[in-house]
């Protein structure tokens, strides 16, 4: 009987060593799926959103970009570094690509229109500050033809953005859905309707963040629902 106890003891150890890399593998499975998740299923989306809460917008932007390299298709994380590169970073040209990846890869077609007219309003503001940056320095001259084609373009530009303006509101701390609706439009019970208009960034209503940018649809809009 005491022959048999190593070959015990060796059947025991194998089993535990077994069980151990199992359990690694399923462990790293979950983790490999978990950032391989679309948007808020993403442990890159949700690190990015506090961050981006706490105010560390260098941080945020890298970690939606880590999102954007395991989870391609992860749309909304595009949408965050846009708002981020125009709100917080000044950085208008990464906001105009972010915002057209958006368009391109969403399938919230309700939601598309409302952000072409965020991405026609932040290439309206880089034209202007090209337009400024330059026409100060005299070592840049242009032919009397291509400035009438630029004054002709900024012109229809400016016509369509005036035609699709939208307005906005940034949420300061300790405000709710329901105290934004009352501010603006003088009753509680728009609080679902201003909700509405901006699902495609809220997973709930109570998800508030400091510096969100919400969407104030026309006054119209909400007597419409009346």
């Amino acid at each position: 009987m005491q022959a048999c106890k190593p070959k015990i003891d060796t059947f025991v150890k194998l089993n535990v060593t077994h069980i151990l890399v199992l359990m690694l593998i399923f462990i790293a499975g979950c983790f490999s799926n978990d950032r391989n998740a679309l948007n808020e299923r993403n442990s890159f989306y949700v690190k990015a959103e506090k961050l981006k809460e706490e105010g560390k917008f260098g941080n945020a932007v890298e970690a939606f970009s880590q999102c954007l390299r395991y989870s391609p298709d992860s749309y909304k994380a595009h949408l965050q570094l846009a708002m981020i590169f125009e709100d917080n970073l000044g950085d208008l040209p990464q906001a105009v690509v972010h915002y057209q990846h958006y368009i391109k890869k969403s399938p919230e077609k309700d939601q598309i229109s409302v952000v072409q007219k965020w991405l026609q309003r932040v290439g309206e503001k880089y034209y202007n500050s090209l337009k400024m940056k330059y026409r100060g320095k005299d070592a840049i001259t242009e032919s009397e033809e291509e400035q009438e084609r630029v004054d002709k373009k900024e012109v229809l530009h400016q016509q369509s953005v005036e035609e699709n303006k939208e307005s906005f509101y940034v949420v300061k701390p300790g405000e709710t859905l329901n105290q934004i609706a009352k501010d603006f439009f003088g009753d509680y019970k728009y609080w679902s309707l201003l909700y509405e208009a901006n699902k495609h960034m809220l997973s709930s209503p109570e998800q508030l963040h400091v510096g969100q940018r919400l969407v104030l649809p026309q006054v119209d809009s909400f007597r419409h629902h009346d």
